[in-house]
């Protein structure tokens, strides 16, 4: 199987294409700064597609809080267009591709993928929104013997994402400001509630839809969230301190989901027949990870 994905050098992307290693063969697209990729890996110059016979698109503009609406379509949607269009053309007929919880904006949860109306409050959450609504529309409408999978992305954590700055996950900044013995800062009050997913949760899940050709949308997270705080105080415990944060106000309180949760219930049932670690257990694993860097 050949398979090409996009974004490979990024959080996600790194985790995904070594955990596709044996077994297929790999074409990427990278930024060379992000995170090392194996040498079999065949990279991607400019737009020269490949005859593949998958995509795992991951690749974007991921900045939340970008506020230039139209460089976010370039990225997340008009850019992508034209390579799934120019992929199908060669034959491609797997798509598997990285949306996000985003989508679902102020609805309320638990989020239900055939139930909840999207309600995108940003220019990030509203070009996923965007690029669903082509890829389940005139793409397979074009391309009918498309496979179209996209993944709802909750909250996702875990290594490989330590070049991304203050787009990395909170989890991950709130860990590595405790281990470096900062002050770690909240947003207060602090009880605001996330769905987060483990990243080698959402490689299982990747390599699922594409070996056994999963088609639909899905919600990918773990259906429990938790608090800032609560996030925070299980860091403390895993470090063995027991410092209190610093809190402070939320500058994007506006377009801010002060609560996100997936019901993963069609994950479940379609994909996942195994456990999804939580968040106590990620966070012990995140740690070592982090110690056996050091």
């Amino acid at each position: 199987m050949k398979v090409l994905v996009t974004g490979a050098s990024g959080f996600i992307g790194c985790n995904v294409v070594h955990g596709l290693a044996g077994l297929a063969d790999i074409y990427v697209t990278s930024v060379s700064q992000e995170n090392p990729l194996p040498a079999a890996c065949h990279v991607v110059a400019g737009e020269r597609w490949p005859a593949v016979d998958a995509v795992i698109h991951l690749a974007a503009n991921n900045d939340t809080q970008c506020s230039d609406e139209e460089a976010m379509f370039a990225a997340n949607v008009y850019q992508p267009i034209k390579m799934f269009q120019a992929l199908a053309d060669k034959g491609c007929r797997q798509f598997i591709w990285s949306s996000s919880t985003a989508v679902y904006g102020n609805s309320p949860p638990p989020y239900h993928e055939d139930k909840t109306p999207l309600s995108p409050v940003t220019p990030y959450s509203r070009s996923k929104a965007a690029f669903e609504e082509y890829t389940h529309g005139i793409f397979t409408n074009k391309y009918p013997q498309a496979k179209i999978t996209t993944l709802r992305l909750c909250n996702v954590y875990g290594p490989g994402e330590g070049h991304k700055g203050n787009r990395m996950s909170m989890v991950g900044q709130m860990i590595r400001q405790a281990m470096r013995g900062g002050t770690v800062k909240l947003f207060a009050p602090g009880n605001q509630m996330r769905d987060w997913v483990w990243v080698a949760d959402v490689v299982r899940v990747v390599q699922t839809c594409l070996l056994q050709r999963k088609v639909g949308v899905f919600n990918v997270g773990t259906g429990q969230a938790m608090t800032f705080n609560g996030i925070y105080w299980n860091i403390m415990y895993e470090l063995g301190m027991n410092d209190l944060p610093e809190y402070v106000p939320n500058p994007f309180a506006e377009t801010y989901q002060t609560h996100t949760c997936c019901d993963i219930t069609k994950l479940k049932s379609s994909i996942v027949d195994w456990h999804l670690c939580d968040v106590p257990s990620g966070i012990r694993q995140y740690i070592q990870h982090l110690k056996e860097k050091l």
